[in-house]
């Protein structure tokens, strides 16, 4: 079982093979085609569910545990509200000529976000957070990430009470709406 530091780095380095994916089919000029859609929705889905849970277990612990880190909680938790709505138009708009730069610009955006988190915050997070205590808080991450929207939803608040009240219903409402697009 990850605790909370290794949970995030895990989705971490999932959300980044999928952004390589992505500026590679950029640089090759095929962001626009339709078959280009399955990674774009891979990354659009792996980071709502990842951003969900985030946003419900990894700041509360940081604004509790490392409470200097205001500065950078609130630029962090700014990029994801930012990130949250142009996946959402990425969304929209993915498989379509002109995608290209949207999704480039995005993958650059994601990639600065993980720096941020990777460099500056999760280290310090890891010593500062008792080991139970991260394994218990990771267990719970995982968990709401494996069960979280596949979309964004940038209109709902990324406060921890109303995505536990929210979050599950817009899970079941995504899933419902994949299903039928699949089709």
């Amino acid at each position: 079982m990850r605790d909370l530091i290794e949970a995030v780095q895990f989705e971490h380095r999932r959300v980044l093979e999928l952004v390589d994916d992505i500026l590679g089919l950029c640089g090759e000029g095929r962001v626009g085609e339709r078959r280009a859609r399955k990674p774009i929705d891979a990354l659009v889905a792996l980071e709502s569910r990842h951003e969900a849970a985030e946003a419900r277990y990894l700041w509360p612990v940081v604004r509790d545990v490392l409470p200097e880190q205001v500065v950078l909680r609130e630029a962090a938790t700014a990029q994801e509200k930012r990130a949250r709505q142009r996946l959402h138009l990425l969304h929209r708009v993915a498989g379509r000529d002109g995608s290209a730069p949207l999704a480039a610009a995005i993958a650059q955006e994601v990639v600065t976000h993980v720096g941020l988190e990777e460099s500056q915050i999760l280290p310090s997070l890891a010593s500062s957070l008792d080991p139970d205590d991260s394994v218990r808080i990771g267990r719970m991450y995982e968990q709401a990430s494996r069960s979280g929207p596949t979309r964004p939803h940038p209109r709902t608040p990324a406060i921890p009470g109303v995505l536990a009240l929210v979050s599950p219903a817009a899970a079941r409402m995504d899933r419902v709406r994949d299903l039928l697009r699949l089709r």
